[in-house]
């Protein structure tokens, strides 16, 4: 079968109780998708055919970013099909028999990205059933995906009604619930009981409940309980214990509730040292007589402590040298004679880095992306020393005040939150100094006022506030842009040097305001086509622009003339940076290409080759440090002194 209607057949993937998967390419549109192909034999059971087709249809409904994309419910040459996003990273089984026993972070990682897709199932009445590292599969950037739900059920009136043909019980034995064993009704629960099956296998490698047949698997299940490994913590294990119940009114409420348990038991809120009694003071110093110099409180490592902020959802964790051995955190030295501008490359996320920004010292560099992670980096040595989570589905912007005291992120649930880098650099609070909420969709663009009393947000839908951080938050509306469409909505920069704030959007318009007041100075239209990226340069003097129209457009503001058009790019550009000394300017497109602009000559410079294709740019503000993200997860430091572009020119 190397044909199937439009689907041509590369690979089969694999067998279940309901069909074979296939890797399929569809011809029509040119894509790779996985094909699920119904076992002829269901084809005679009507009512199966029928339940089948009734909860595919509403498995196809679902929209979350942790479910496989079901395309398709179809006939084909009498067989029935299910076409699914194809998924290149395999299954967390795959994972587990090629890598053995995962760390507690990348454990943390796939099973909040698990949490959160199973969350959205069971908030729209949809229980997997059989959920289990096999069917828990991984897009090429690693994140987690749940799929098949053909298993899943539909709840109605707490009926329980089976999808198995012959009336049995469907599912996996080794990660299989109790009540399902018993044929009893199930709820969320029973795929609680999953979750705690997954987790143990995640940390130990091995299976919980396995055995050689089903009516093993069963006993383990029904009689004699979990065995756990001595290697696990003690906190893991009283979650397991709460995730593992007999009974399913024992259980963990909800995904939420498993989630919750899994920070606590993997970032333990440290307990304060009780302070010494004043009589004690003089005796503990004299024993205690250390001379410490500055270097050494600079170099000094913190412990290996996790911190957990639960009011917003955000965690900071600080690293010691044992994080340096993770997997996610590889360091690559990458200056050789042939690339000598690329001198680090760092492997930072699961997932696209949507967002970076440097601190004002110019050598710590916050990056922020599609695993909800907000991460800071020692770019010295890239190492990793601060995480923070809080934002759902992704964080989609990231800036930093002016004095780098402050720094927001904005999410794709539409919260903005604000840090404090001084207080958590010395973990002196944990958490967001501020939440603000007033966008209803992903906010993808930030920007500070230049003396930092301001935030200025725009989200996907083209509306653009103001915050005042010195009065609460308090915001106002600007509303200057329509027809927004496209997903990147509307961006917003700040004038370095006054209250000048621009904005830009699909209907190719670039509005200058007073950030402070609300109040329009003028409009300025380029093309008319949409534009999505903006940068101002260091001095104010001028503004660059860029969109569908795959030309950069240089603005004198004062006279709000075009004053040079830049043209490169093959398809529509996405981002524009200014560097510091405002000699270049960097571009980037729908590509792994990083265009730098010779901005005194209004010429193309140099052109940088990320590892794959680019999603953020940022330059080092004290020097000519360029840092680039990629939709792989990866970071790349790009050394653009003069003398060294020069050396490449020559």
């Amino acid at each position: 079968m190397n044909l199937l209607g439009k689907y041509e057949i590369i690979e089969e993937l694999g067998k279940g109780g309901f069909g074979t998967v296939y890797k399929a390419e569809d011809r029509a549109l040119g894509r790779i998708v996985a094909l699920k192909v119904l076992h002829p034999e269901l084809m005679i059971y009507p009512s199966f055919l029928e339940q089948f087709r009734k909860e595919a249809k509403i498995s196809a409904s679902l929209d979350h970013p942790n479910l496989v994309t079901i395309y398709d419910f179809t006939e084909i040459e009498g067989r029935q099909i299910i076409v699914l996003k194809y998924m290149s990273g395999g299954s967390l089984k795959d994972l587990l028999n090629r890598e053995g026993k995962l760390s507690l972070d990348r454990s943390f990682q796939l099973m909040e990205q698990i949490c959160n897709a199973l969350d959205y199932a069971h908030s729209k009445s949809i229980i997997h059933r059989d959920l289990k590292p096999g069917n828990i599969l991984l897009d090429d950037a690693g994140a987690a995906h749940i799929s098949d739900l053909g298993f899943a059920k539909v709840v109605r009136d707490n009926a329980s009604l089976s999808m198995s043909v012959s009336g049995g019980i469907v599912g996996t034995p080794a990660y299989m619930s109790p009540e399902i064993w018993r044929n009893k009704k199930i709820g969320p629960q029973s795929d609680i009981y999953s979750l705690g099956c997954i987790l143990y296998e995640m940390l130990t490698a091995k299976v919980l409940f396995d055995g050689e047949t089903p009516a093993e698997s069963m006993t383990k299940h029904l009689i004699d309980g979990p065995q756990y490994s001595d290697e696990l913590p003690i906190e893991i294990k009283n979650l397991l214990e709460k995730a593992l119940a007999q009974n399913p009114d024992n259980r963990l409420v909800d995904a939420k509730a498993f989630l919750k348990e899994l920070q606590t038991a993997i970032n333990p809120i440290p307990t304060p040292e009780p302070e010494p009694h004043p009589d004690n003071l003089e005796k503990e110093e004299e024993q205690s007589s250390i001379t410490i110099s500055k270097e050494s409180v600079e170099d000094a490592q913190p412990p290996l402590e996790q911190y957990t902020y639960t009011n917003k959802r955000a965690i900071v964790r600080e690293y010691n040298k044992q994080i340096d051995d993770d997997n996610n955190n590889r360091t690559t030295s990458l200056k050789n004679p042939t690339d000598p501008t690329r001198i680090q490359e760092i492997y930072s996320h699961t997932g696209s880095v949507n967002c970076l920004v440097w601190l004002p010292d110019g050598k710590t560099l916050v990056s922020a992306g599609n695993d909800n992670r907000i991460c800071l980096w020692n770019t010295e040595n890239g190492k990793k020393s601060i995480v923070l989570t809080g934002h759902m589905h992704g964080v989609k912007s990231l800036v930093c005040s002016p004095d780098g005291s402050l720094f927001a992120s904005g999410g794709a649930d539409g919260t903005i939150f604000l840090w404090k880098y001084q207080e958590l650099k010395t973990f002196s609070a944990i958490k967001p100094w501020l939440e603000l909420e007033n966008h209803q969709d992903s906010v993808n663009s930030l920007f500070f006022s230049p003396e930092g009393n301001f935030l200025a947000s725009s989200d996907v839908d083209g509306i653009i506030n103001v915050w005042d951080l010195m009065n609460g938050g308090k915001n106002h509306s600007l509303l200057g842009h329509s027809n927004i469409t496209s997903n990147a909505g509307c961006v917003v920069k700040w004038s370095p040097n006054s209250s000048t704030l621009a904005s830009a959007g699909d209907d190719g318009k670039i509005v200058l305001w007073d950030g402070r007041d609300g109040s329009l100075i003028t409009e300025l239209i380029p093309s008319g086509s949409s534009i999505s990226a903006l940068a101002w340069s260091p001095d104010g003097k001028y503004l660059a622009s860029g969109g569908i129209d795959k030309t950069i457009s240089v603005w004198d503001v004062s006279s709000r003339r075009i004053v040079g058009s830049l043209d490169g790019h093959t398809n529509s550009i996405l981002d524009l940076a200014w560097s510091s000394d405002g000699k270049l300017l960097a571009s980037y497109s729908i590509s792994n290409s990083i265009i730098l602009w010779d901005m005194d000559k209004m010429r193309e410079k140099l052109n940088l080759m990320h590892s794959s294709p680019i999603s953020s740019l940022a330059w080092s503000p004290i020097n000519n440090t360029l840092a680039s993200g990629g939709r792989s997860g990866t970071i790349s430091l790009w050394d653009l002194k003069n003398n060294i572009l020069n050396q490449i020119e020559s």
